[in-house]
């Protein structure tokens, strides 16, 4: 979604891929619906960004950005994010049900890009000031799609499509210790003190 909306993606939202990465995945996936049988079980996952220790992405560039960007733009974004962690074990559940069909897992929450950025230096026991004026100028650069939208689009799940099957819990942790736990795993210390805004 544009920077600035605010509508979930629900069970009946279209996947519209924006590039030849996320066509070939819809292409896939409508192709193994087409092969599914009572002994032959489909499974997709919808994950959204996928974080951890060492992730690919965006995640990581977030983070390298983090480490020497004292101020930041406060946008209000909302976005689905989900721990490597969270990942894993809803796989587990998946497979040892035989679950069939589309699921869509997220931490708990959603997140905000700022407040990400926010939790990684104050972890590091750096403070963060959050810039809200420039809010207006980047919804009108969201306009146009782009890195802006990558990093300040809002782009959430509506809770109601992540449950795992059988109602089983998969998420352990939340956004702050599961950041705790990705500094810990690439041996950066938490620093806070509990005193870093």
């Amino acid at each position: 979604d544009r920077v600035g909306t605010w509508n979930p993606i629900t069970r009946d939202t279209m996947p519209a891929p924006m590039d030849v990465y996320g066509n070939s995945k819809w292409m896939a996936e409508r192709g193994l619906a087409d092969i599914a049988e009572d002994n032959f079980t489909i499974s997709v996952l919808r994950a959204p960004s996928v974080y951890g220790p060492n992730s690919k992405g965006n995640f990581p560039r977030l983070m390298k950005l983090a480490q020497w960007c004292p101020v930041f733009p406060s946008v209000g974004t909302r976005r689905s994010m989900l721990y490597i962690d969270h990942l894993c074990e809803f796989v587990r559940i998946v497979i040892e049900q035989r679950a069939g069909g589309v699921f869509f897992p997220q931490d708990a929450g959603t997140v905000d890009t700022a407040e990400v950025v926010r939790e990684y230096r104050r972890q590091a026991g750096q403070r963060t000031f959050l810039v809200r004026w420039v809010g207006p100028l980047l919804r009108l650069l969201g306009r146009r799609g782009g890195l802006i939208n990558k990093v300040f689009g809002n782009k959430f799940y509506d809770p109601a499509i992540s449950s795992a099957p059988g109602g089983e819990e998969y998420r352990s942790v939340d956004f702050p210790e599961a950041m705790r736990r990705c500094r810990a795993a690439m041996g950066l210390p938490d620093r806070s003190g509990g005193d870093v805004a």
